[in-house]
């Protein structure tokens, strides 16, 4: 990590934030959103955030078990720097696949993003819950059938988020914002947009805190 304070998000970013439950134990996936808009309004982001709530439950609610839910989508929007524009969409989404859940609220399938850029060190990941028995070989091995599906899944949503639009807002972007570069910050901090995704052949684990 560089040494001093990490430089603000780059004007017309926004950081998206995704808040559910699995097994009764929170989860939460951050991405970035970039937002072209010729004035930039609460009641248009406000629009954009639910629909993204819509596109979860479209797209991965299949894809999870009803011990996996979705209970909120907020985003902060720096539309100009040093300003900032919050919306949040609570609607409860439950995901709809019929199966036995694995009795491990910290075990996930993973989300590789892809972008048209290349560097060492870590490239962003989603860490979806609610892995369930069928969906596993060997204790570890994603099911390529399910691994298909999965990632035929988030390609749609990443589709559909890059197509809203909402009054002035005339485009979005869904990808991530590198802030830092080696050892230094960015200035400015860039946005990078997901061009694609994959799906990890192997389970992962959201480190969280059980007990608390």
């Amino acid at each position: 990590m560089p040494i001093g304070r990490r430089p603000a998000p780059p004007a017309g970013t926004a950081r998206l934030i995704l808040q559910g439950l699995s097994q009764t134990h929170p989860w939460a996936a951050i991405q970035w959103l970039n937002i072209t808009a010729g004035s930039p309004a609460q009641a248009d982001l406000q629009s954009i955030v639910g629909s993204i709530s819509s596109s979860w439950n479209t797209n991965f609610g299949p894809q999870v078990t009803a011990q996996t839910s979705l209970s909120s989508v907020e985003a902060v929007w720096t539309p100009t720097a040093g300003t900032e524009i919050l919306a949040t969409d609570s609607t409860v989404h439950t995901g709809t696949l019929s199966a036995t859940v694995v009795a491990d609220a910290s075990a996930c399938f993973v989300l590789n993003w892809r972008l048209n850029a290349y560097y060492r060190g870590g490239h962003p990941r989603t860490f979806l819950p609610g892995v369930y028995t069928a969906a596993v070989t060997n204790g570890s091995d994603v099911v390529s059938g399910y691994a298909s599906s999965l990632q035929t899944s988030a390609a749609a949503f990443l589709t559909a988020v890059n197509a809203l639009t909402h009054g002035s807002i005339s485009a979005v972007q869904l990808g991530t914002v590198s802030f830092q570069s080696g050892n230094a910050w960015r200035t400015p901090p860039i946005f990078r947009a997901f061009t694609g995704v994959g799906v990890g052949s192997k389970i992962g684990t959201q480190r969280r805190r059980i007990g608390r």
